[in-house]
């Protein structure tokens, strides 16, 4: 986390002549909802216009899904963000909560949650991320299961996010099956676990019947040839759209010596030629089931 105020995005204040850096973001800035264009996702904050307007500040949170960690200089803009956190972000934790039949307290001192089949969506998930990045410590969670819902790449993206600033550290079980959760969505969880620092405890992933294909499971191999996931033992890819490409990126991750400890790997029912991969797995004594 920042451990200094990142410079607002000054409009002619002279109060801010004193930010040797401001003079740098002149071209960045994006009027039309008042962020940096090029804004990082992965920084645990947002850069607001001194002039910003309540409704372009929820303009902003809809359309980039942020808002985690707020870092604001002045009272007006903390006043315009507190209003748009009650009117986009809170919402979208009551609606989480009541689905789930759970207050916060209950979700954040839980070890294990099950929220399978609760008609979860997208906005659901960013509550539960928003809901998530608040504690302190970090939620002692160890089994999260969000199978059978509606999340899409959107609410795994928002939850990979703060997965990778190590809000679940102590996390061994992720059941995510069952949903409709794409190629960027896989990749913004592997981006978030690349380095092999976030969810290094992480046991068993489960992600059968998604919408996984060659570039999510692409850049997954990547991340876990670099470190990410130590101690996985068991992962789950049955049933999505991976093919020859992402089926060999995951062969070349196994012959890498990726996922240290990987035991069982499942992978039936994609169209992809599973050969080598099976080869990868013999070699180590992983159990591969490809049929």
């Amino acid at each position: 986390m920042p451990t200094t105020l990142p410079p607002t995005v000054s409009k002619g204040n002279s109060d801010d002549s004193d930010n040797s850096d401001d003079s740098d973001d002149s071209d960045d800035s994006d009027d039309s909802d008042g962020l940096t264009s090029d804004m990082d996702y992965t920084k645990n904050y947002i850069r607001l216009d001194l002039d910003l307007e309540e409704e372009q500040a929820i303009k902003a949170f809809q359309a980039r899904e942020c808002g985690l960690r707020l870092f604001l200089k002045l009272s007006k803009a903390g006043e315009v963000l507190e209003a748009a956190v009650q009117r986009c972000i809170m919402p979208r934790r009551a609606g989480l909560l009541k689905k789930v039949g759970k207050s916060s307290d209950k979700v954040l001192t839980a070890e294990k949650l099950d929220f399978a089949s609760t008609g979860l969506s997208d906005s659901d998930c960013i509550g539960l991320a928003s809901l998530l990045s608040s504690a302190h410590p970090p939620a002692p969670c160890t089994e999260l299961n969000l199978g059978g819902n509606t999340i899409n790449n959107a609410g795994m993206s928002a939850l990979a996010r703060v997965m990778g600033r190590g809000v679940l550290m102590s996390l061994k079980e992720l059941w995510l099956q069952r949903n409709s959760i794409g190629d960027s969505g896989l990749k913004a969880f592997a981006i978030a676990c690349a380095g092999g620092e976030s969810l290094v405890a992480l046991e068993k992933v489960f992600m059968y019947e998604n919408r996984i294909g060659d570039e999510g499971i692409s850049a997954l191999s990547d991340a876990a040839a670099g470190g990410a996931w130590p101690n996985l033992n068991e992962l789950d890819l049955c049933d999505n759209m991976i093919g020859n490409e992402g089926l060999g990126a995951l062969s070349q991750a196994v012959r890498r010596r990726g996922l240290a400890s990987l035991q069982e790997l499942y992978v039936r029912g994609n169209p992809g030629n599973s050969v080598s991969l099976k080869a990868a797995c013999d070699s180590r004594g992983i159990i591969c089931i490809f049929r």
